[in-house]
């Protein structure tokens, strides 16, 4: 995956979660300036790619607004989206 596929796959996710960039951050990447730096064009490490893919991946099946995921774990406590 290109950089550029990989930072727009991230705001896609944020913008269908309705996730903050900062919570997002410390869930997916551990590091709460991560959405910041990939809008800066910083990369990332694979495996911190593989571990926010994932992340994404786990939680965008959902189809549910994000609040925050739970503690020490990657699933999603979630509230059903306003539609």
């Amino acid at each position: 995956m290109r950089q550029e596929d990989f930072r727009l796959a991230v705001e896609k996710f944020l913008e269908r979660s309705g996730m903050k960039p900062t919570a997002f951050g410390k869930y997916a990447a551990r590091d709460r300036n991560f959405v910041f730096k990939l809008r800066s064009g910083k990369g990332c490490g694979l495996k911190k790619a593989e571990r926010v893919i994932d992340f994404i991946e786990k939680n965008a099946a959902l189809n549910l607004k994000i609040k925050e995921p739970m503690e020490g774990n990657h699933e999603a406590t979630a509230e059903i989206a306003a539609q």
